[in-house]
């Protein structure tokens, strides 16, 4: 009975262990990968990635942000602004 007992606190070890070692490479991984994207944040709060958002001034809190990041009344002001590319 008690090398059951002994093995399955070796197992929980070595799990930990294991767990502990994937946990600092996949995070050095993770590290790097966010870096080469550009920092991936949400400066405006508005939970669009600053990436894709094409409104990056923050959203009035009673209203409605579409997967662009922008308001209705922002993206009305967007279609109405002239190029500049």
């Amino acid at each position: 009975m008690w090398e059951i007992l002994v093995m399955a606190v070796v197992i929980l070890i070595v799990g930990a262990v294991v767990l502990f070692a994937f946990n600092k490479i996949f995070s050095k991984e993770a590290e790097h990968v966010e870096s080469q994207i550009g920092k991936l944040g949400d400066n405006d709060g508005d939970n669009v990635i600053d990436t894709f958002d094409k409104c990056i001034e923050r959203a009035p809190a009673n209203e409605k942000v579409g997967s662009d990041g922008c308001t209705d009344k922002q993206r009305d002001k967007l279609s109405r602004t002239p190029s500049t590319y």
